[in-house]
């Protein structure tokens, strides 16, 4: 059985200003991901992944100091060339239904495209006990959805949120949701 927990990446200087560049995160951010630290501090995880965004990295390594995460490409926000990423946090339901229902690949990865490099990420943790991951909206939203079906799809995902997922044989159960951004 593996205890997945599933991160949101704290403010960004990006998140605030409105660019989809890879900014690093904003003064709100790193608090936000300080705070992180405390509910976290307990934990000993078997794995810690963080997506290549400059975001994720920060939050992680600021909620979990000294340990060396992997960084997973399969973890980045929707793809938007050239090394651009779509924020979906800002997306209305309409037009993420249209970005999970695009085949072509432009302006970004296909929605297939993109649910399959979600998938692939998850199967690569079978035989593991314990793993975090610091990641983005659409990659939570879609694991979760993909292991917790009866759940339905999340709407609201807030910076530095944690999901937990008890996950067995493919199947997942949502233990715990906490928001554990600071509001300041």
């Amino acid at each position: 059985m593996l205890d997945l927990w599933l991160i949101r990446h704290a403010e960004s200087q990006g998140n605030v200003d409105g660019t989809q560049a890879d900014t690093p995160l904003s003064p709100r951010g790193a608090r936000q991901a300080d705070a992180l630290r405390a509910a976290l501090a307990p934990m000993d995880f078997e794995r810690v992944f963080t997506s290549p965004l400059l975001r994720a990295r920060e939050t992680a390594a600021r909620a979990i100091p000294g340990a060396e995460p992997v960084v997973e490409p399969a973890l980045t926000e929707l793809r938007r060339p050239p090394d651009r990423f779509i924020d979906t946090s800002s997306l209305t339901l309409d037009d993420l239904r249209k970005l999970a229902d695009a085949t072509e690949a432009s302006p970004a990865e296909t929605g297939p495209q993109f649910r399959d490099r979600i998938r692939g990420w998850l199967r690569s943790l079978e035989g593991v006990r314990s793993a975090i991951a610091f990641t983005h909206y659409a990659v939570i939203r879609e694991g979760l959805y993909m292991l917790t079906p009866e759940q339905g799809f999340v709407q609201s995902v807030e910076h530095c949120a944690i999901f937990r997922i008890e996950v067995d044989e493919g199947r997942g159960r949502l233990r715990q949701t906490m928001d554990s951004s600071e509001s300041s």
